[in-house]
């Protein structure tokens, strides 16, 4: 018996933030457009509930007819996070435990690691009540909870998996993983989270390393399943082009330090660099970006904003790209330089969490130190626009190369069902 054949009787929970009412604000969530496609062939119903999706929302990404997805609403106003504060310390005052997760000060933590921790307490509360009363409405009865992130929707996943006894797994990646990374310096009850949930799958070698070095007592459930893509045709032309096309894809926050990039072409432009940067994402920090490349003249500047998924990999199918640039500080392994290799573009990359995973330097891209500047970000995307024609047509079919072998959404979903069908026959809570 196939796995597909052996959960086709069986309903599955999809816990996400914005997917599928994601206009771009969870970049990371474009690869559940595709792994949504084999989750209905496999199961027989899919529930999603998108817990960051304003009610009364239009559904933005196509899903399959056994798919019912609900936008739960979860706040994230000003006003809220003071209510989620709040309510976490007079949780953490009484010791207050929902489900077996206990809410408690932590000596050994800080007043702001304390508060972080109570903010994080009651917006999981308010995300569990919202998600309990949703698969009441819906009528399912999962086999599994599947939350996307190991972060609040884990905890609330863990909750609700107690109410149903049901199996519960999680997806981590990068800022739901890496606690030292963010400016409190941890991620509130993520040893609660991994003793609560059945398994846990980072999505690279490095997140499963990291996991299992920080909590060895619970190794065995700790595995990396990779994400990945669709199938995209090699349309992308092997040679040079007369012109240095540059793409970059990423919310404008902090982390991504896009006006890293926006310096770098400034800094070019003035070196009489020809070429274009177009740069897919939206936030913050748009206006610095902006008034940085505002003098630039030789470099075509587009700014996209918040682009649909499938517009992206549009413009990769239909336009030359030479090179896609991604600079941030922390990362998974990014859906998006998979995205980018699936059509053969070479990748300029920092070197963070699992992305030497894919990136190999002077084979399908470039491995870059974190601490890099945008002069050192300039002279990197000058000296690969330099490369010999052969080298460089060397550069993107490794880069397709990379693809075809490790970052196919259809065999990685494949090891994800596999491992969710045995758990929920080990638990005993499938149909019969």
């Amino acid at each position: 018996m196939n796995v597909e054949s052996a959960l086709h009787n069986e309903e599955i929970v999809l816990v996400t933030r914005r997917f599928p009412y994601n206009h771009g604000e969870v970049a990371a969530e474009s690869y559940l457009e595709n792994e949504i496609i084999h989750l209905a062939a496999a199961f027989k119903r899919v529930i999603v509930l998108a817990t960051e999706a304003p009610r009364q929302t239009a559904i933005v990404q196509e899903v399959p007819g056994n798919v019912r997805a609900v936008p739960l609403g979860a706040r994230i106003s000003k006003t809220a996070r003071i209510q989620y504060l709040i309510g976490g310390l007079w949780s953490m005052m009484f010791r207050k435990s929902i489900r077996g997760v206990k809410c408690a000060y932590d000596g050994q933590k800080g007043a702001a690691q304390n508060a972080f921790k109570a903010y994080f307490w009651g917006r999981t509360v308010d995300k569990y009540k919202l998600m309990v009363k949703a698969i009441e409405g819906v009528g399912v009865i999962p086999s599994c909870i599947y939350s996307f992130w190991m972060y609040d929707t884990a905890l609330a996943s863990v909750m609700v998996a107690r109410d149903l006894n049901c199996a519960v797994v999680s997806r981590a990646h990068g800022y739901d993983l890496y606690g030292e990374r963010n400016r409190f310096s941890f991620i509130p009850f993520q040893e609660a989270m991994l003793d609560k949930l059945d398994l846990v799958f980072p999505c690279s070698l490095d997140g499963e390393r990291y996991l299992r070095s920080k909590y060895p007592e619970m190794r065995n459930k700790i595995e990396c399943l990779r994400l990945g893509t669709a199938e995209f045709q090699d349309c992308q032309p092997a040679g040079c082009s007369s012109s240095f096309d540059l793409v970059s894809c990423s919310r404008m926050v902090g982390l991504k330090r896009v006006e890293l990039i926006a310096g770098a072409m400034r800094l070019l432009d003035q070196e009489g660099f020809k070429g274009s940067w177009t740069h897919f994402g939206d936030g913050p920090a748009k206006s610095e970006v902006e008034r940085i490349v505002a003098g630039v003249h030789n470099i075509k500047v587009n700014l996209m904003g918040n682009r649909s998924n499938s517009e992206v990999l549009n413009y990769y199918a239909n336009n030359h790209v030479s090179l896609f640039v991604n600079v941030s500080t922390s990362e998974g392994v990014p859906i998006s330089i998979m995205e980018a290799m699936g059509f053969g573009i070479p990748v300029l990359e920092t070197d963070v969490g699992g992305t030497s995973e894919l990136v190999r330097s002077e084979k399908n891209g470039v491995l870059i130190g974190v601490e890099i500047d945008e002069r050192g970000i300039a002279e990197q995307i000058n000296a690969l626009s330099h490369m010999s024609a052969s080298e460089y047509g060397l550069m993107r079919i490794a880069a397709r190369d990379t693809w075809q072998k490790k970052c196919r959404t259809k065999a990685n979903v494949e090891d994800l069902l596999i491992r969710i069908e045995r758990l929920t026959r080990e638990k005993g809570c499938g149909s019969e």
